[in-house]
């Protein structure tokens, strides 16, 4: 006799079919089971914690004694209020989170809510923001504050979200320039005024000139075959190389050693940075070149920012800008006060002939500029605006355009 009849009776002999009683049962334990749920996270977010709130870690890799990281408390309580303590912030500095490109990949991966980093390492991820480190885009501060929020600026921030990152504003560190140890002997420039146009007669900081002719700035020439200590970055490195000094990239810890020993003559770096240093108080010299200007780019996880509820990525992004450009105007005012001290006391703040500074940087400055056009995809005219603000641009010319066609 065929078992197919029988099939159905030792299945549900075996698996007896869920009485009326067992069915409300676990209709009642479907209900009660999402409510536990929703008392814990009531906003069904997943951001949100057990604790009902929504973390955001920031990061920088510089100490609060940076005027744009010393700000980062600040910031953080205001993103606090403004959320109504939907949002908790925690900072993380002095790079314990990990270094600057640590961090950005870890943004990217959506593994870390956000921090500052510098535009000389986001532009080794997000090629666009050369444009930022190109030496003499920018000459001052009313420069930095048009670039924010501008047409071109707009357009970077998109090729950002393309890499999963988002940009809620910028921060600064201040004009590079250059700490000198030189000896007496080689020089005796004439100082400039606490921190404006040089007057009067300079010297050359290199051995190879023992003085420079009355009314003349020391140009690049004077500055050739100089040991200088230089950030741990190519295109930072690359710069310095044309201007013909010779880079070296030593631990900070080791370069009063090496300054003592004499192969060490200078250290690379802006007002703020360098201002931290022993070094420089053991500096003779400190030559505001302004060839580059020190940009922080703040971003958040766009993997992350995307789950937050509209509302608060409203409150975040205006809070982020608010408190960003802020950080700029300390950054200008820690500046000048750093510029004034050393002035009235020691290192001497000297100028230099820019236009041959300008000259050394013009291939590898068009190159890069001629990349930032092609990152961008868009019409900008970029290699002509540089050339306007590096040469230096007639008053009408000194804006940043709009998007046009080449």
């Amino acid at each position: 006799m065929s078992l197919l009849p029988r099939f159905p009776r030792i299945l549900f002999s075996r698996f007896p079919l869920p009485t009326s009683g067992m069915i409300i049962g676990a209709f009642f334990l479907l209900l009660l089971l999402p409510g536990s749920l929703w008392a814990e996270n009531p906003s069904g977010n997943e951001l949100v914690g057990e604790d009902g709130l929504i973390s955001m870690t920031i990061t920088a890799v510089q100490g609060p004694s940076v005027s744009y990281v010393g700000s980062m408390e600040s910031m953080a309580r205001k993103i606090e209020q403004a959320s109504g303590g939907r949002i908790k912030v925690e900072i993380s500095n002095r790079g314990r989170s990990g270094s600057e490109a640590e961090t950005l990949k870890a943004q990217i991966k959506g593994r870390l809510e956000g921090g500052f980093t510098s535009a000389t390492v986001l532009a080794n991820s997000l090629p666009g923001y050369r444009l930022l480190t190109l030496p003499y885009l920018f000459n001052d501060y009313s420069q930095v504050s048009h670039f924010i929020e501008s047409p071109i600026d707009q357009s970077l921030r998109q090729t950002a979200q393309d890499k999963q990152l988002i940009v809620l504003g910028y921060a600064s560190y201040g004009f590079y320039g250059l700490l000198d140890f030189g000896s007496e002997e080689r020089r005796n420039p004439t100082p400039t005024n606490s921190h404006g146009a040089g007057s009067g007669t300079s010297t050359s900081p290199s051995a190879n000139f023992d003085s420079f002719p009355e009314n003349r700035l020391p140009g690049v020439e004077a500055f050739k075959k100089m040991a200088v200590r230089v950030p741990l970055d190519n295109w930072i490195t690359s710069l310095h190389k044309a201007f013909g000094m010779r880079t070296l990239v030593i631990p900070v810890e080791e370069a009063g050693v090496a300054m003592e020993s004499g192969w060490l003559e200078g250290v690379v770096g802006t007002p703020e940075v360098l201002a931290r240093s022993v070094l420089s108080k053991r500096a003779k010299f400190f030559y505001h070149t302004r060839h580059l200007h020190g940009w922080s780019v703040f971003t958040v996880s766009r993997r992350w920012f995307d789950k937050l509820p509209d509302d608060l990525q409203k409150i975040l992004s205006r809070v982020v800008s608010e408190e960003t450009r802020q950080m700029i105007d300390k950054a200008a005012a820690k500046e000048k006060k750093i510029l004034t001290e050393w002035s009235n006391n020691w290192p001497q703040v000297l100028d230099t002939d820019r236009e041959s500074f300008v000259a050394a940087l013009t291939p590898l400055a068009k190159k890069a500029a001629w990349q930032v056009e092609k990152s961008l995809g868009d019409p900008w005219k970029i290699r002509k605006l540089w050339k306007h603000r590096a040469y230096p641009p007639s008053p009408e010319e000194n804006t940043l355009p709009a998007s046009s066609s080449r």
